[in-house]
């Protein structure tokens, strides 16, 4: 379940990164399709520091028994967690195009 909730969030996030970059390109508003996202699923399955694999490592590394007899609280501080560490941060991403 932890996996769905931070996936999910995850690639709505830069899908809403996508829709606005390509609405300030236009200059106006489209409705999103089938091919962005695509692109924004792309862009969650491939990212090297925040990849689903990444992700989908440390929720497996937290579910043990011990976190899974934890309070709903624990749980959902940790999914905050994982969204906040692996959400996509523009800035960062620019950073790293400006050292190549």
């Amino acid at each position: 379940m932890m996996g769905y909730i931070i996936d999910l969030t995850l690639v709505m996030q830069r899908l809403y990164f996508l829709v606005q970059a390509r609405t300030e390109a236009s200059g106006s508003r489209f409705p999103v399709d089938e091919k962005l996202f695509k692109l924004a699923l792309d862009a969650y399955e491939q990212d090297p520091e925040h990849s689903l694999q990444k992700v989908h490592e440390e929720i497996r590394s937290f579910a043990t028994w011990k976190n899974a007899l934890s309070t709903s609280g624990r749980i959902i501080e940790e999914v905050e967690r994982l969204i906040n560490v692996h959400r996509f941060k523009p800035s960062e991403r620019f950073m790293v195009d400006d050292k190549l």
